[in-house]
């Protein structure tokens, strides 16, 4: 396990196109911190489904996550399938398989709830606009910076290959 973790903030560490994404003010940072404290938290829950509050604090998390940045959705989903799997691998009509797959329902309701909730004062202002602008924007900021997929390919080889050099000294 420390080999592991050891390799992985060494190639974090070296990676300057990862340190420039994460510190853009995007909140890339925290969205990856939320989806670590909710993987650890559905961990806690998933070893003890029959107490709410773990279940409860994943959907406070994942919600955390989503109004951050809303990617978030997909680890949510990633790790809501996770659950739903190991829930239903349980046998039938054990108080384990219940306690997950209600957890899990719990933790989602929460989840949509709390996150409505943040985005209610977006949604009355303006509606529904601000967000599909902010997708059409970056979609053609990101046209404007990148004219093909060559294009594209070179200049993330150039970016990840940069400081090989003080890596390799």
């Amino acid at each position: 396990r420390v080999s592991v973790a050891l390799l992985a903030a060494l190639a974090v560490c070296c990676s300057s196109p990862l340190i420039e994404y994460s510190v853009n003010a995007r909140g890339y940072s925290l969205l990856a911190l939320l989806t670590v404290l909710t993987a650890v938290c559905l961990h806690k829950a998933l070893g003890a489904p029959e107490k709410r509050f773990f279940w409860v604090l994943c959907g406070s998390l994942g919600a955390a996550g989503v109004y951050t940045v809303p990617v978030m959705m997909m680890p949510l989903f990633g790790m809501g399938v996770v659950v739903l799997v190991s829930g239903l691998r349980q046998s039938v009509g054990s108080p384990q398989r219940r306690g997950i797959l209600r957890g899990l329902a719990l933790g989602a309701t929460v989840c949509v709830l709390l996150t409505g909730f943040l985005y209610l004062p977006v949604l009355v202002v303006g509606g529904t606009k601000p967000f599909a602008e902010s997708g059409r924007m970056a979609y053609d900021i990101l046209g404007q910076q990148i004219g093909s997929p060559g294009a594209m390919l070179t200049q993330a080889w150039g970016l990840w290959m940069r400081h090989v050099p003080v890596i390799a000294a």
